[in-house]
């Protein structure tokens, strides 16, 4: 297991007294690195001799030591020297790593056998650069934040220590030397080579094709696609070759991640003709290790489409003075289709109707596009037009493939005058009484400002006697019926819907009814929240029956006709205003009873849940005895509770953190945001772990769970602190 120190503690507390540090070979007492005073990171103390490397017994000659560096670090030009170490023998033998101001210089360093300077780095030093320094074998390698800088080879002559450390030498006090201390044995070499399985190749175009595979590891890798099945040895590959050593058809590379890699090659091949593609992977150990090649079933590309769609059945259709819609049928499915409309009878190319210009390259009256995903006919409501103009239009369909149809026209068509649509409108909704002169165009529609706009309607709900009933598309219509009726139609203007479906009331034909309804009782509200509410009110009685009823929802200014119903919804409300409401009724020939009111008020806006959980940082466990801890963590919110337990793992998961602590007893209020202090009580004398704290705020949510670094208490009897064994020498570097 890997030892870590953050150097916090009490200013001036000497490293050496820490627990897990340790006197690497004869020399001084090594009492010169201590906390600094902000009780944040390891520094240095006034130091005129040498005083002594200290450091870890790691128990492997394959090891590593590691550390964010600041300033203190830097061996100045009075012969100052703090030093990194790995693998001594003896005071004289091993290596270390120094950074040489005068140079700006990383520099690794051999005493004993071989001595000298053995690599250099040239690099600016950066407070907080983080270094790591690792022996394997008779290898030492040097990386600067993560990245692998220097290499020496080194020498077998026999160092069998495992010690691990630094040494500090005629440094001034109180500079800043190093935090985030780790060191330990190296992990195992991974030797196991990555597995490919279900390589695959796609061909996407006649000459495009795309490659998957799945791994175990993640890696680099390289593909080739070949026309041959046999699969080309992983050097050839790598090489972009075929098995014959010959240049592949195209070849690849990519970064694979453990799992199904869709489509992560791309290649680029012939049409007509069938490929393999063959796959090697590296994975990412220090010295990679190479995956057996593998190979994908035949791909054949297709044959590219060369035929062109074909457009027939053109024409315009003119709706008003303004709008045609212009009509195509075409043979294909795929690609977009062109429209412009222009003032001659020269049709333009397919270039030009693609880029909207007549064939002088003039900008068309009208030019439009659409994609094309089924075959048959295609409309374009062309509008812009000028009343009483002759146009022309011309359609073009290409495809997918790029193949393009002939450019097809429409013929010549003339505009409306302005105004020929004509749709006349009710200008009130009575019960229409017979031969209605007036269409029913009873939406938000006036002429003649509407006049370029073309007008129709669907019928939504039917007559019952349909025999008495004659529409005219312009919405005039001859109404004999005897009996009361109503229809629904739905207004479309320029094809599109508007407004919802409408109602119109017919009057049976005989003696005029003047009877008004009657409607008494209450209007009431119910379900109300900020932007909506429901009114329900007593049915009222009439006559010859009641054929609906409106709502009013400012004091009978205007009302709206919900229809023969007892109840509406009413949504989209202003929050916390007042709704003046009113219902009446109404029969087919138009008579209204006297109306009800109710006044409604809307309810505030709900402030929205809290889901966001608290953040914790900054965590924090010192040991105070044999079976307590003292333990610490930042939290940005100012509610709920914490919750800790302590284990050996590296992480808890945060639920079992809070199910675990409630039974145990080990949470605490949180009244307010930052730091947050409480004792971790019930622990095992001499051992070792980590704090994991989690806060569930007021609403129920948890945050992530925080982790402090691992500590271990103290034994019954023992003090705060203590060493570790093993046989451990310290270094000396002569420069």
């Amino acid at each position: 297991m890997a030892f870590n120190d953050a150097f916090t503690g009490t200013a001036g507390q000497k490293i050496i007294a820490r627990s897990g540090w340790a006197m690497l070979g004869s020399g001084s007492t090594g009492d010169n690195p201590e906390i600094n005073a902000a009780g944040t990171r390891m520094a240095s103390a006034a130091s005129n001799g040498d005083a002594g490397m200290i450091g870890q017994d790691t128990g492997t000659t394959d090891h590593y030591v590691q550390a964010k560096l600041y300033t203190g670090f830097q061996w100045g030009e009075s012969g100052n020297l703090p030093l990194l170490c790995v693998r001594t023998d003896s005071r004289n033998e091993g290596w270390g790593l120094m950074y040489r101001t005068s140079t700006s210089s990383w520099q690794i360093y051999k005493a004993g056998a071989g001595a000298g300077l053995r690599g250099s780095y040239a690099a600016t030093f950066v407070d907080g650069d983080v270094v790591r320094l690792e022996a394997e074998g008779a290898d030492i390698r040097f990386y600067l934040n993560g990245t692998l800088r220097l290499t020496d080879p080194g020498v077998t002559d026999g160092l069998t220590q495992t010690g691990v450390g630094i040494l500090v030498r005629n440094v001034a006090s109180s500079v800043d030397i190093a935090d985030d201390w780790e060191s330990g044995a190296l992990a195992p070499a991974d030797t196991t080579a990555p597995t490919l399985t279900s390589a695959a190749l796609d061909a996407i175009s006649p000459t495009a094709l795309n490659g998957s595979v799945t791994t175990d590891e993640a890696g680099p890798a390289w593909a080739v696609i070949t026309t041959s099945a046999t699969t080309p040895t992983d050097t050839q590959i790598k090489a972009g070759e075929d098995h014959t050593g010959s240049a592949a058809v195209d070849s690849d590379t990519a970064t694979l991640s453990i799992g199904a890699n869709a489509d992560v090659f791309s290649f680029t091949g012939s049409a007509s003709t069938t490929y393999y593609m063959h796959v090697v992977q590296d994975d990412e150990a220090g010295s990679p290790n190479t995956s057996d090649p593998i190979s994908s079933a035949g791909e054949t590309t297709p044959t590219p489409d060369a035929i062109a769609p074909l457009v027939t059945s053109v024409g315009a259709l003119v709706k008003s003075n303004a709008l045609a819609v212009i009509s195509a049928t075409t043979n294909e499915a795929n690609g977009t289709m062109y429209l412009v409309t222009t003032t001659s009878a020269t049709p333009p190319d397919a270039d030009q109707v693609m880029a909207g210009t007549d064939h002088a390259d003039a900008a068309a009256v009208f030019d439009d596009l659409q994609a094309i995903g089924s075959t048959g006919v295609k409309t374009f409501n062309a509008t812009g037009h000028t009343a009483l103009q002759t146009y022309y239009g011309y359609v073009m369909h290409r495809d997918a493939a790029g193949n393009n149809s002939d450019v097809e026209a429409t013929g010549s068509f003339v505009m409306f005058d302005d105004g020929a649509t004509g749709q006349a409108i009710i200008d009130d909704t009575s019960a229409i009484p017979g031969v209605q002169e007036d269409g029913i165009l009873v939406n938000d529609v006036e002429l003649p400002a509407d006049a370029d706009k073309w007008f129709t309607y669907d019928v939504v709900t039917p007559v019952v006697d349909t025999a008495s009933l004659t529409l005219f598309p312009n919405g005039s219509l001859i109404w004999t019926g005897t009996s009361a009726d109503s229809f629904t139609y739905q207004l479309k203007v320029d094809g599109v819907d508007v407004g919802a479906p409408q109602l119109v009331t017919l009057a049976p034909v005989g003696p005029p009814d003047d009877e008004d309804p009657v409607l008494t009782g209450d209007l009431v509200a119910t379900d109300i929240t900020d932007t909506s509410y429901t009114l329900t009110w007593p049915a009222a009685t009439d006559n010859a029956g009641v054929a609906g009823y409106e709502v009013s929802l400012n004091n009978g200014s205007s009302y709206t006709n919900v229809g023969l119903v007892l109840t509406t919804g009413i949504t989209g409300r202003t929050p916390e205003a007042t709704d003046l409401t009113r219902v009446r009724a109404y029969d087919a020939a138009g008579n209204r009873s006297d109306f009800l009111a109710e006044s409604v008020t809307l309810l505030e806006t709900p402030e929205p849940p809290d889901e966001i959980a608290p953040e914790l940082s900054l965590p924090t466990a010192t040991t105070t005895g044999a079976t307590t801890a003292d333990a610490t963590v930042t939290t940005n919110e100012a509610d709920g509770a914490l919750f800790w337990v302590r284990t050996a793992n590296l992480t808890e998961d945060k639920n079992a953190v809070v199910a675990t602590a409630t039974a145990a007893g080990a949470t605490q209020a949180v009244t307010a945001s930052g730091l947050q202090s409480y004792g971790v009580t019930g622990l095992d004398p001499a051992s070792t772990g980590r704090v994991h704290t989690v806060h569930r705020d007021a609403a129920g949510n948890v945050s992530d769970t925080i982790s402090t670094a691992e500590f271990t208490t103290n034994a019954f009897g023992g003090g705060a602190g203590g060493n570790s064994t093993g046989l451990s020498i310290g270094l000396r570097i002569g420069l």
